[in-house]
């Protein structure tokens, strides 16, 4: 019983304490119709909260709903009131809500009516056709089309159903906008009352302001320009009378026959009645006259019969040689090719490269335009490619296809690809080695060729491969002390339309000769060993060489090397910064190598 006293004295408590927000003062507290005004309202035991607090204007159940609301502290809160001859004229009670508690002031607020009330006294044009968009110039007085945070709207209605919204809407001052309509042809004709609305204005209108017409039979007017020759590239533009081209919607073409037409490459409607194309008049097009045709994917289909003429041009494109024109497989040729009449060095022009055998295309590469009438392409043949003769095509935007037959002949390979070097033809085992293979008659791809060495059963593949040339090939090699020394096959695989390349025994793999450190026939004296990083290399033979030192680790990686010049007889050498372990010392004089056993400890 005691626990439900006490609650029964919170729930008290708690409403009193709803009761007891009040707001005490609206400033201010009088307003007009077509004004915008910042209310301000202070509370008592409120607890207004920036982003929650809402205020609101109600007379007669109509509410007026404040945007931009913004909290100054817990009992003081503004917000922007935009008002309108829609509004009722009287006293508003004023409310606030904050999360789920609320404050009101009753007639808080009186809205007075303007002195002068806003409205629409005209719009021009006065008529328009189905299909077209009208552009209505709308002319208000006392409006507030231009004020700052107001967004005008604007429709069409009709007694019979007709209904047009959604216009692209421009503002021009405080009394003038343009609003632009799409008046959709399965709308029905008829007068139409226009309605233009905004937050200050209210809702206005203006009776009869366009009267909505069936589209007359569209046209085309005339097409500029109506006469081309063959070769030229040029635009045409297309100008309609009661039509209403659509982008995306529309396109044309010219028609000499049903099987002989014209498609522009580019085309683009610029606005219901005006439509343009790029046309490239090459040697396929057949000189004529031409019927203009523009077809509506909704079924319109306008003609103008006998529109265009396209003439022959005095100067045909013309292909004339070719050098050389005639080469090996397994070779890899550049053509010159020369032409007349040709515009190749023009922007967008450049041609493409075909020589086609039987059912053999090949495409040429790397084309390079000289000027107006001469260009270079590479072209790469390979042991299966057709031998015989091929026609020569050379295809570009403007020319279009020109060819001559028979250009090029294509002889079997004579002599036979090989090896003709390699280059180092010996290292040791241990080293990363970089190998570098050169061929005659052959061309090397990239992602065809492949190099290897081999030795019986063993095959070695490089650990990165590239093509230096279209006759040299490399490849870096790990090859490791495991490896057995010896007389190495050197490799090329070149797929199934290049001959494969085998040097027998072309590459030797060494491995180290080592001798006694202490073997007076040696080229040097190396001392202490054990050490504990600082040896002493002191020379054996003459001192008129220069001796090379190279200290290889355990796993054969060059880890130091450095020089004796000439005339010194002894050196010490700092290895004190290499982990302790086995070592490999190779001395080369040039004439001779040795290789030592050391131990750093």
């Amino acid at each position: 019983m005691k626990n439900i006293t006490i609650l029964f004295v919170i729930l008290i408590s708690f409403s009193l304490h709803i009761v007891s927000q009040t707001l005490s003062d609206i400033d201010p507290e009088t307003g007009l119709q077509c004004e915008k005004l910042t209310i301000t309202v202070t509370g008592e035991n409120t607890n207004f909260i920036q982003g929650t607090t809402i205020l609101w204007l109600n007379l007669n159940g109509e509410e007026i709903n404040a945007k931009n609301v913004n909290v100054t502290n817990s009992t003081i809160a503004s917000g922007d009131f935009f008002f309108n001859p829609d509004h009722e004229v009287g006293y508003y009670d004023v409310h606030s809500r904050s999360g789920w508690t609320s404050a009101m002031k009753q007639d808080g607020f009186f809205l007075g009516q303007t002195t002068n009330p806003p409205g629409i006294v005209n719009s021009e044009p006065g008529s328009a056709h189905k299909g077209e968009t009208v552009t209505l110039t709308i002319t208000g007085i006392n409006t507030h089309f231009d004020a700052v945070g107001v967004e005008n709207d604007a429709w069409l209605t009709s007694n019979n159903g007709g209904f047009f919204n959604d216009p692209e809407i421009n503002v021009i001052d405080s009394t003038h906008i343009e609003a632009s309509f799409y008046l959709a042809t399965h709308k029905p004709t008829g007068e139409y009352t226009l309605f233009v609305s905004n937050l200050l204005d209210g809702v206005m209108s203006l009776e009869n302001a366009l009267q909505v017409t069936n589209t007359p039979m569209g046209e085309i007017a005339y097409v500029d320009p109506n006469l081309a020759y063959k070769g030229d590239d040029l635009t045409l533009t297309v100008i309609g009378k009661h039509t209403f081209f659509l982008q995306g919607n529309t396109d044309f073409k010219l028609i000499k026959s049903e099987t002989d037409y014209i498609f522009p490459y580019f085309s683009m409607v610029v606005d219901d009645t005006t439509l343009v194309g790029s046309f490239n008049f090459d040697n396929s097009c057949d000189p004529g006259v031409y019927d203009v045709q523009v077809n509506s994917y909704s079924g319109l289909v306008f003609i103008l019969e006998d529109g265009f003429e396209l003439l022959n041009s005095t100067f045909y494109p013309n292909l004339i040689s070719l050098a050389p024109d005639i080469t090996h497989q397994g070779k890899r040729v550049v053509i010159h090719i020369t032409s007349e009449n040709t515009n190749y060095d023009q922007e967008g022009n450049l041609p493409s490269v075909t020589l086609t055998n039987e059912y053999e295309e090949l495409y040429g590469t790397n084309i390079v335009v000289i000027d107006s009438n001469n260009i270079k392409v590479d072209f790469v043949f390979s042991y299966s490619n057709l031998t015989g003769y091929s026609d020569l095509k050379v295809d570009s935007p403007l020319e279009g296809v020109l060819t001559i037959e028979n250009a090029f002949r294509l002889m079997e390979s004579v002599p036979n690809a090989s090896i003709i070097n390699i280059d180092p033809q010996s290292a040791y085992a241990g080293n990363l080695q970089t190998i570098n293979v050169s061929g005659e008659n052959i061309v090397f791809m990239q992602g065809t060729s492949n190099l290897s060495l081999s030795k019986g059963n063993l095959s070695i593949t490089p650990v990165t491969q590239e093509i230096i040339s279209d006759t040299i090939i490399s490849g870096e090699f790990d090859l490791l002390s495991t490896f057995p020394s010896g007389k190495y096959d050197v490799n090329v695989d070149n797929g199934y339309a290049w001959p494969s390349l085998k040097s027998i025994e072309g590459f030797n793999l060494k491995l180290f000769d080592f001798i006694d450190e202490n073997n007076s026939n040696s080229l040097a004296k190396v001392s202490p060993i054990p050490s504990n990083g600082f040896l002493i290399v002191n020379r054996n033979k003459s001192v008129d060489d220069i001796l090379h030192l190279y200290v290889y680790s355990s796993k054969g990686l060059l880890v130091f090397d450095c020089l004796l010049e000439k005339g010194i007889q002894e050196k010490q050498i700092d290895l004190s910064s290499l982990p302790k372990g086995a070592y490999l010392l190779r001395l080369d004089n040039g004439a001779k190598e040795e290789t030592i056993r050391i131990v750093i400890q």
